[in-house]
């Protein structure tokens, strides 16, 4: 990948956008962020199976 990936390890990011559940396990969620720094696309609940392939979809959708 040619753009960085964020590992939020201390989950301070998961509570900020409450998606840590009440166990506190972290709810799989994706979020492309634009290069000013404003999130663009939301993919919550993610399921593994086909997940990487929809999230390079969007990303060539907006390369187009």
């Amino acid at each position: 990948m040619t753009y960085p990936l964020l590992a939020d390890v201390d989950k301070k990011l998961a509570k900020r956008f409450d998606i840590v559940n009440l166990i506190g396990m972290f709810k799989r969620t994706t979020y492309i962020i634009s290069e000013d720094q404003k999130i663009i696309k939301k993919f919550p609940k993610v399921k593994v199976d086909g997940h990487v392939e929809r999230v390079i979809e969007y990303l060539k959708e907006l390369e187009e």
